[in-house]
């Protein structure tokens, strides 16, 4: 794949100015037939084939495939520019209206996470994660991207993760400075994993007046499920409930 690392549109710079590095190869595991730059997708066929036991018939047709590419882009300049960071923000940017945009990132921060976990390599020279933690800080998802990611990854690389990006902690009250209440939420049920019942809690009641603040009551349903969810007994959601009356 050859790619302007511009984006659509180019931005007035030749490609031999990246010559060295603007050659990859990319896994698709279906028959490639045209690519949409402007939606940083691979568009294919993949046969199929149906097999009617009764009858002993099989039936074949192809289906319509698509494969994601930015991702696969952007960790290419990151792990291989010295200017990675700043040319993958201008790769970057030119898409980040798309729909997908976020679950692109995600898959970045996932893939490298999973390769660089096992070797523990952290901060040393030529680590990529802390470059992809470094420019996902570019783009307004980055809370978001961060706890998806962290959701969908297992337990085990948590510590890893996290000692890049920040404690969960840290990234909990980055929400509630900003308002994002419904990201501050999905970080509530890593903190239950790693912190104790009275300290999830108290946040719990934090996230909660915020919330009644800004008259979302379906997140408010929501935290309420959670406190019920992590003491059956319904103490701790009592307990919260009474605490958020009081201050209101």
């Amino acid at each position: 794949m050859w790619w302007n690392v511009f984006g659509p549109g180019g931005g007035g710079r030749s490609l031999a100015t990246f010559a060295k590095h603007n050659f990859l190869e990319m896994d698709i595991e279906f028959y490639p037939l045209a690519i949409l730059p402007d939606r940083g997708i691979v568009l294919g066929l993949e046969p199929e084939i149906a097999i009617h036991k009764p009858k002993s018939l099989a039936m074949f047709k192809m289906a319509t495939k698509t494969h994601l590419f930015l991702q696969t882009i952007l960790r290419h300049l990151l792990t291989h520019n010295i200017d990675g960071e700043w040319e993958a923000y201008e790769f970057a940017k030119h898409y980040q209206d798309l729909g997908y945009f976020s679950h692109a990132l995600e898959i970045l921060l996932h893939n490298v996470l999973e390769d660089e976990a096992e070797s523990g390599i952290g901060f040393e020279e030529g680590a990529v994660l802390p470059r992809v933690i470094n420019f996902l800080q570019q783009f307004p998802h980055y809370l978001d991207v961060i706890v998806s990611c962290a959701r969908k990854t297992e337990v085990a690389l948590w510590e890893y993760l996290f000692s890049i990006v920040g404690t969960p902690k840290d990234l909990f009250e980055q929400c509630l400075a900003a308002d994002q209440l419904k990201t501050a939420t999905s970080y509530l049920l890593i903190l239950h994993t790693l912190e104790p019942l009275v300290t999830t809690s108290q946040d719990t009641v934090r996230l909660l007046e915020k919330t009644l603040q800004a008259q979302d009551f379906e997140l408010c349903k929501e935290l309420v499920r959670f406190l019920n969810s992590i003491d059956s007994s319904g103490a701790t959601l009592q307990q919260a409930l009474s605490m958020v009356s009081v201050k209101h």
